[in-house]
């Protein structure tokens, strides 16, 4: 059991980590984190034209705010649903052989 539960962890660790790393764009030749925080950010700017910090703090000049906005909520949600399915999916696994295969 304690290797079922050692694996099952390792495989919810790897879930996460790749729904952190389907949430990286790049745009502008800048590279941003999309995240609910940024997605608010994103929301609240009024303006057409912004600069805005990629996670490197280089200043990127982003021409249409709106349109990055809704690329930004559609891949984060994209991403948010294959990680909840792949959750959901690995709950239903009951031995080892099968987190593995999964």
């Amino acid at each position: 059991m304690n290797n079922y539960r050692h694996t099952l962890n390792l495989k919810r660790k790897f879930l996460f980590e790749k729904f952190l790393d389907n949430n990286i764009v790049a745009k502008n030749g800048g590279l941003f984190v999309i995240n609910e925080n940024f997605l608010c950010f994103l929301f609240q700017i009024k303006e057409t034209t912004q600069y805005i910090l990629d996670m490197n703090n280089n200043p990127i000049l982003i021409d249409n705010i709106q349109e990055f906005y809704t690329e930004s909520y559609n891949q984060y949600f994209k991403s948010l649903k294959e990680f909840a399915e792949e959750s959901e999916n690995l709950k239903q696994q009951r031995t080892i052989q099968d987190l593995v295969n999964s």
